[in-house]
C-alpha cells in the first residue's frame, strides 16, 4: 500500500462516491472545496495496486478565532476497504504534517465520525453545532 499526495481532481471520485444522497451532480458539488486549490492546501491518498482506497484532505483555513489554521476535509474511505485502518492511517498523516507545519489542525465533523477522530487523537470542542439540513457537527481539534 502506497501513501501518495494527489491533485483536488485524483480525490473527487472517490470523494462523491462516499457522499450517500443526492444526484451526481449535487454530490460533486458537495465533495469540491473552495480551498482545494489554495496555496499550502494537501491531499494524500492510500493506493493498492490501481485501486484508491482512500483519501484525505489538509486545507489553510483559520478557525474563527483560534489558533488553529488547517482544516481537515473530506477524509473519504472507499465502501469495500472501511474498518482496515486505511482512515486512520490518512489522518495520523496529516496530523504529523500539519504539527511539522505548525498552526494545528481542526475539523467540523458530523456526528457519526466524532468517534473515529477521537479514536485518531483529535479533541471534541464545545457541544455539537448545526450543520446543514438540520444536522449536527461537532468542531475536533489536534492536542497542542
Amino acid at each position: 500500500m502506497e501513501l501518495l499526495v494527489l491533485t483536488p481532481d485524483e480525490c473527487m471520485p472517490l470523494r462523491v462516491k462516499v457522499i450517500e444522497k443526492g444526484t451526481k451532480a449535487a454530490k460533486a458539488a458537495k465533495a469540491l472545496f473552495e480551498t482545494d486549490e489554495a496555496e499550502g492546501a494537501l491531499h494524500l491518498g492510500l493506493k493498492e495496486g490501481d485501486d484508491l482506497l482512500a483519501v484525505a484532505s489538509v486545507l489553510p483555513e483559520r478557525r474563527d478565532g483560534t489558533a488553529e489554521m488547517w482544516r481537515l476535509r473530506g477524509v473519504s474511505v472507499d465502501p469495500e476497504h472501511r474498518l482496515q485502518g486505511h482512515g486512520r492511517k490518512l489522518v495520523n498523516a496529516m496530523l504529523t504534517i500539519t504539527a511539522e507545519r505548525g498552526g494545528g489542525l481542526w475539523c467540523l465533523c458530523p456526528e457519526p465520525t466524532t468517534d473515529f477522530l477521537l479514536k485518531c487523537g483529535l479533541k471534541a470542542e464545545g457541544e455539537p453545532v448545526k450543520a446543514g439540513r438540520g444536522k449536527r457537527a461537532q468542531v475536533m481539534v489536534a492536542p497542542a
